[in-house]
């Protein structure tokens, strides 16, 4: 597979773990929420849409405390436009657009940029480096 394969799987991937567990539709247990802690690489830095600098520590932290946050709104997420902004053999620097829907309406936006590298194991051998994320 190529990196922009790896990397689009593992950016669809993650949001719809974090889709279903802000919907609640998960058990609320360590090895669930393994599915989305254990692709962030230690270091990982995130600059969320308030502009805020966030450690891998606080967003852990904070997406744990969120299951089940927005069980019946009909919340999903959709992602469009995916795009490899450089290839870096071991690491890619990609974008993509995150579609925040209520009951199928269209209720924000994020515009982000990855880097994302590759690692060792599932579940699509990619681990999140740094995010930037910036309302549209």
């Amino acid at each position: 597979m190529s990196l922009l394969t790896d990397c689009t799987a593992e950016i669809i991937r993650l949001h719809k773990v974090l889709e279903v567990w802000t919907r609640g539709t998960v058990a609320n247990t360590d090895q669930e929420f393994a599915t989305f802690a254990d692709v962030l690489d230690p270091g990982l830095t995130l600059i969320n849409p308030d502009g805020e600098m966030e450690s891998r520590d606080k967003i852990v932290k904070r997406f744990r405390s969120c299951h089940g946050a927005r069980a019946g709104q009909g919340f999903s997420i959709e992602i469009a436009d995916i795009a490899m902004l450089y290839d870096l053999e071991d690491r890619a620097l990609v974008s993509y657009r995150e579609h925040w829907l209520s009951h199928g309406e269209r209720k924000s936006t994020i515009l982000a940029t990855a880097l994302l590298g590759h690692r060792d194991g599932p579940p699509n051998k990619i681990t999140w480096l740094h995010l930037h994320e910036t309302w549209v």
